[in-house]
């Protein structure tokens, strides 16, 4: 799906994919989380995997920089994983490479300069608006501290923002979410059934490339509430429903 009015990459005049979602990042997250799959069952093969290559163009053609630094992640933690460190050298080009992309390179110096220049009472009172990626993990994390171990929960009346009377500014942070509305009790316990999955995966495929899970994850959570949609719960209540798991 291409909405050349509301998914042109905001800095060079070409049209973005957002495939099912409603923005090209929440569809290169999915496909991260895609391709995934697609390294544990076939280990990272490039040989004969149509499959990767189709997840890989439609990566690419998404422009998203959350996609990219998932995809990045991967990488990484596939390399370490599967003890094929001197590879990570070969990631150093494709890094700078794709830093020095206007929506990558401008896209991320735009979220650092935004931290300090933000301010809530210029936001019209008569529209919704949705904060970046570090203000809303900066504010979400200052909610948690307020309420450290139970969390707000879904009395979002009783946010900072809303007692400020900005009830039309939302977060978008998924790990803020995870602090802010849930608390710290729940947030160890999504650690512990997200490790608890991925040593299952490692163990029926017989692979150490379930950890990568993690990665892709948090990555995530970074810019999406994703973790709490069903399609995405699976993942993380793997170690849960399968099973496998209580043998």
């Amino acid at each position: 799906l291409l909405d050349d009015d509301r998914q042109l990459n905001d800095f060079v005049d070409v049209s973005r994919n957002a495939g099912f979602m409603w923005e090209p990042g929440a569809f290169a997250s999915m496909i991260c989380i895609a391709i995934w799959c697609n390294i544990i069952r076939t280990n990272f093969s490039l040989l004969g995997n149509r499959h990767l290559i189709v997840l890989l163009l439609a990566l690419m053609s998404t422009s998203s920089t959350t996609g990219y630094v998932i995809f990045i992640i991967l990488l990484i933690l596939y390399f370490i994983f599967n003890s094929k460190y001197k590879h990570i050298l070969y990631i150093v080009p494709i890094v700078v490479l794709l830093y020095q992309l206007p929506f990558v390179k401008d896209k991320i110096e735009d979220e650092y300069v935004g931290v300090s220049d933000v301010n809530l009472a210029m936001y019209d009172e008569e529209q919704n608006f949705a904060l970046g990626r570090i203000v809303s993990f900066q504010l979400d994390w200052e909610e948690f501290l307020r309420h450290p171990w139970l969390g707000l929960g879904g009395y979002s009346e009783g946010s900072w923002l809303n007692q400020q009377g900005y009830d039309n500014i939302a977060t978008i942070s998924g790990l803020g979410k995870l602090l802010s509305r849930y608390g710290a009790i729940m947030a160890i316990i999504f650690v512990i059934l997200l490790v608890k999955s991925v040593k299952l995966v490692n163990r029926l495929y017989q692979t150490r490339s379930g950890w990568l899970l993690i990665g892709v994850m948090i990555g995530t959570m970074v810019s999406y509430d994703l973790w709490v949609q069903p399609a995405i719960m699976i993942f993380w209540l793997f170690g849960v429903w399968n099973i496998e798991a209580n043998k």
